[in-house]
């Protein structure tokens, strides 16, 4: 099982959300969960690593969202996400308790 590593930070973009010039601040999410967003993410062919989009500032919102949205449909990110889950895997509706 892979470690689940929430004591590294990664970056969300600030992004400027309004014609007043207002922006949503730079914020950061567990590592663990830019890794299942990194699955759908890697679906284009890039050659950067989550580390280089750590050092450019990070997905931004929009991005983090529809990444993980598509990741879950495809079923991968469900699948990590149950291996990664702190407290292990979730039950399924047929396992006795």
């Amino acid at each position: 099982m892979p470690e689940i590593k929430d004591d590294k930070p990664f970056p969300i973009m600030a992004e400027r959300r309004d014609e007043d010039g207002n922006t949503y601040p730079k914020t950061f999410i567990p590592w663990w969960l830019a890794e299942m967003a990194y699955v759908d993410y890697k679906r284009y062919g890039s050659s950067q690593t989550l580390e280089r989009l750590a050092e450019r500032g990070g997905f931004s919102r929009m991005e983090l969202v529809n990444h993980l949205r598509c990741a879950n449909i495809r079923g991968r990110a469900v699948e990590q996400w149950d291996s990664w889950r702190p407290g292990g895997p979730r039950k399924k509706a047929d396992d006795k308790l």
